[in-house]
This record gives structure tokens, sequence and C-alpha cells, in this order.
């Protein structure tokens, strides 16, 4: 599971609770200039928010301290759950395409093992 920052610490940027450098979010194209980030977001996830993101609302509880850039993991596993898995063959192992998770893989009679 993904880590849990400590309260205070900004949910966006990783940045402490007295850190007066703006909110920057690590990565990412087309980032607006400084004037524009937004504000820190020290607060815990809220249920809208965790819903807009994606996820899956047993996972709400899970991810109230979970970093934006770690949530994605979190997004893409209930996508999987939502629609099912993409499932992949690589390298002898059977996994999801999306969310990576390996797969038990049953053969049918008419696939070779």
């Amino acid at each position: 599971m993904e880590e849990q920052l400590l309260d205070g610490v900004c949910l966006r940027c990783r940045r402490p609770p007295r850190s007066t450098r703006p909110c920057v979010i690590e990565g990412g194209y087309g980032e607006p200039t400084v004037g524009e980030w937004p504000a820190h977001h020290r607060d815990d996830w809220t249920n809208p928010e965790l819903r807009e993101l994606g996820l899956t609302p047993w996972r709400w509880p899970l991810h109230r301290r979970t970093a934006l850039t770690d949530l994605r993991w979190a997004q893409l596993e209930s996508e999987c759950e939502r629609h099912g898995h993409e499932v992949i063959r690589e390298d002898g192992y059977v996994l999801c395409d999306r969310c990576h998770h390996p797969l038990v893989w049953v053969p049918t009679q008419h696939e070779p093992c």
C-alpha cells in the first residue's frame, strides 16, 4: 500500500507544514506559471475528491493521506475493478496491462500450456 503522509504535509507536493514555498506538483507537462499553482492540500482527501480521482468507494478510507502522485495506482486498480483487467502475456507471465497485477491464468483445452 502507498505511504500515508503525516498530518500537515501537502498531499500534492509533499512539503512540510511550515514551508512557505508554493505548491508545485512533481512532473507533468504544460505546467502552469508559478502564480497559478494550486494551494497546498494539507487536509485529508474528501470523499468527493477521491470520487473525482476515480477511486472506488471502499478505497477511500485507505487513501485519506496518500500523496497525489501515489494515488495513480489506486486509480488504475479501481479502473480494473469497474471494467475488468486488460490481460496480456509477457515473458511467460500473465498480468494486467493497466494495473500490472499478476493474474492466474487457467488455460483452456485449446491453448498450449
